[in-house]
């Protein structure tokens, strides 16, 4: 940042920067389509005809400009041969003073680099109060031979770079109005051939029909034509917008057509074209053999009819038809005349029909321009893109592909068995792991016999003491009552068989071959456990199938007997073909989604693949239109939020 203490008024310290700006007071906007903009043309045009010399132009340009503007302080620099020019504006002389050194380098320096340059001046307190904008003087021809430097106060909200395009377009304006050298006479026909003045009589108008319609009936009254037309080129075709006494342009009339294929001739010609009865005075314009306009002649009862290219440097911009009385002929002097006034409209037409189109036209033309352009192009490679491009969109909207649904899967035993506990009793200890593999009988959990072995002992010695007793009484001829001790005795070995039988069902055994589920039962040693509580889950390893959750949006493309492909989130890179063997006929929750479970069974069961295993599956569902495979997603939101 800068330094320019010096340069800026006593009151002020600051320095310039290309940064944006803070908020400051507001004032309005310069805005090009505004009415300061409009007046600002209009004197400029009244200056130009004015018949002052070059010098004396540019400078009464440039106070008009300082003061448009609203500058404080302008500097204004112009080689005139081997001389410059250079003018000063200011609203206060010690500003000029102050600011000269910096906006002077700001000139200098537009011109060295041949492009506008904007600075921010801010105060010691690094506030931004004053704005410069600085643009080169170029010719026609694109050499610059000056500059043009402003300083503005800073305000809120502007666009600095609106302003900068905004001055440049305007020197582009007086640099094309500006006189040769010395005083210009003022003439009849120099505002007809003042660009400037098209432009801003152009601007008066909304549409290109309303300044068509203006221009033909304009040209009809001043040269007593029977009726003129006006035709503009879009994209290398004519298309007739206005016809004087019409206030709208029939279609498909014989007449119209006609006009429209005689435009479209000089078009193509790039000259006038005039037809009409030889003989008719001295020195008129000798007849065009142009078979469309014979026949427009013919239909036209032998009047005289013309049509007249506008150019703008040599390119044809639109077509002006004329048809006159046949005891009218058309003289070199009334087609030089015709060809004056209407050229001065020419650099008006295009501005104005661009500005006025809507939105949909400016896409077609826009599309059908970058057509035309790679087209045209020589190098065989932007051929090849746009025709590959071309390709891949006529197979978007008429190829087919396959459609995939794309699922998560987990691979799940076919067949599972659920070990429970026996009786109620603690777990002592667990014999297996999660994962293991286990044979029919072989034991997995222990639980506690302490209780029982207790029961067992008690019981025997009730029984052995009972047989004494029994024994004592039938040795005393007491039969009754050792008949009653023999049914004790009975009882009690009963129930001893029963404890002996839970302290063999306390080791809990596998009831088939197969894996261990993963469970939690090493966490509960220690713990009781009541009757029928399940302990294990016994998965049989011999068949395996996967579990699919199908998103509930795409169940409805799943059946059965279809066929996809498994990847294993452990092994990624292998594939493994699986086919549909069943759908849920109803959805259910997982993982905080709606799904619909599906089973797949897999034709191959690698080694390293293991029950409970998570992965990915693509169900082929079918051959669909590639459109639709890309954009149903879509559409299906838009038809869900909007109801369609």
């Amino acid at each position: 940042m800068t330094n320019l203490t010096s340069q800026l008024p006593p009151s002020v310290e600051g320095s310039a920067s290309n940064g944006t700006s803070p908020d400051s007071v507001a004032e309005p906007t310069i805005r090009i389509d505004g009415q300061r903009f409009y007046d600002v043309v209009v004197d400029l045009c009244e200056i130009s005809e004015l018949g002052l010399t070059r010098v004396d132009y540019f400078g009464r340009c440039f106070e008009t400009l300082a003061k448009f503007f609203n500058a404080t302080v302008g500097i204004l620099n112009l080689r005139q041969g081997a001389r410059t020019l250079e003018r000063t504006f200011a609203t206060d002389p010690q500003l000029a003073a102050s600011w000269h050194d910096s906006i002077d380098a700001l000139v200098l320096r537009t011109q060295t680099d041949e492009a506008g340059i904007s600075r921010f001046f801010r105060n010691s307190a690094g506030s931004t109060v004053a704005y410069a904008l600085a643009t080169p003087i170029q010719s026609a021809t694109g050499k610059t031979m000056g500059g043009v430097a402003l300083v503005r106060a800073f305000v809120s909200g502007v666009d600095v770079e609106a302003e900068l395009l905004q001055l440049n377009q305007i020197l582009e304006l007086v640099v094309e109005n500006a006189p040769i050298s010395g005083p210009s006479p003022v003439t009849g026909s120099q505002p007809n051939n003042n660009t400037l003045q098209s432009v801003v009589r152009a601007s008066d108008y909304r549409s290109i029909q309303h300044l068509a319609f203006a221009i033909v009936n304009s040209l009809c009254s001043k040269f007593g034509c029977e009726q003129v037309g006006i035709g503009l080129v879009r994209n290398r075709n004519i298309r007739l917008i206005a016809v004087s006494g019409l206030s709208e342009v029939p279609k498909n009339t014989p007449g119209i057509m006609a006009v429209q294929q005689s435009m479209a001739a000089c078009f193509d010609r790039n000259d006038a074209t005039v037809v009409q009865q030889d003989g008719r005075l001295v020195g008129q314009l000798e007849s065009s053999p142009c078979k469309l306009h014979q026949l427009w002649h013919r239909m036209s009862g032998e009047s005289c009819v013309a049509t007249i290219p506008l150019r703008i440097d040599g390119d044809c911009v639109a077509v002006i038809s004329l048809r006159r009385n046949s005891d009218q002929p058309l003289m070199p002097e009334d087609l030089h005349r015709i060809r004056l006034l209407a050229e001065s409209f020419a650099p008006a037409l295009p501005l104005v029909d661009r500005a006025s189109r809507s939105v949909v036209r400016h896409a077609c033309e826009s599309f059908c321009s970058t057509a035309s352009d790679v087209y045209s192009w020589n190098n065989i490679g932007h051929k090849l893109v746009a025709l590959v491009i071309c390709a891949g969109m006529a197979w978007m909207a008429f190829g087919k592909t396959e459609y995939r649904v794309l699922a998560h899967c987990k691979i799940v035993p076919e067949k599972t068995y659920t070990v429970s506990v026996p009786h109620e009793a603690m777990i002592s200890n667990v014999l297996v792991l999660p994962g293991q593999h286990v044979n029919a009988g072989e034991p997995m959990v222990q639980l506690d016999t302490t209780d029982l072995q207790v029961q067992q002992m008690s019981l025997t010695t009730e029984i052995t003491s009972a047989k004494i007793e029994a024994n004592s009484l039938l040795s005393n001829r007491h039969h009754q009552e050792a008949f009653l001790r023999q049914s004790e005795i009975d009882v009690l070995k009963s129930d001893l068989h029963l404890v002996q039988e839970q302290i063999a069902r306390s080791v809990i055994r596998a009831p088939h071959d197969g894996v261990v589920m993963p469970t939690d039962i090493h966490r509960r040693i220690g713990q009781f456990v009541a009757l029928g509580d399940p302990l294990l889950e016994i998965a049989s390893d011999d068949r395996w199938h996967l579990e699919v959750e199908v998103p509930e949006h795409q169940s409805q493309y799943i059946s059965r007997q279809q066929v996809g492909a498994f990847q294993s989130s452990a092994r990624p890179d292998q594939q493994l073909d699986c086919a549909i063997t069943k759908v849920s006929p109803a959805s259910e929750v997982k993982r905080n989604k709606n799904v619909v479970i599906a089973e797949a069974l897999l034709e191959n069961h690698p080694s390293w693949m293991k029950i409970g295993m998570e992965g990915h599956v693509k169900i082929d569902t079918g051959s669909k239109s590639v459109w639709w495979v890309y954009l149903h997603p879509m559409i299906d939101y838009v038809r869900l939020k909007l109801w369609l």
